[in-house]
């Protein structure tokens, strides 16, 4: 989901566990993807009427990139590695 959002792929989310929902509801919410609910509960039709309503929605999808790109901005490691590299953190 992530790197997608880094790029500015639009998504439809399927969680696989429960500690995955809040964020894909959140990136709903952010119109960065689409949540369509846990796996195995939600129907192949479902995902593939998802699927088309967001291919033939090119204004979706491009504000869904937009917001993705937005969030994302892909230097989230080199942010982590220069905080662990400064001599104030850690011992």
């Amino acid at each position: 989901t992530w790197e997608a959002a880094c790029v500015g792929v639009p998504s439809l989310i399927l969680v696989v566990a429960d500690n995955q929902r809040p964020n894909s509801m959140a990136l709903q919410r952010m119109g960065v993807a689409i949540y369509l609910g846990r796996i195995g509960q939600v129907g192949p039709e479902s995902i593939a009427t998802s699927l088309h309503a967001l291919i033939c929605n090119a204004e979706q999808r491009a504000q869904m990139s937009r917001a993705a790109k937005t969030l994302v901005d892909g230097h989230g490691a080199g942010r982590v590695a220069a905080i662990l590299h400064n001599p104030r953190f850690g011992s």
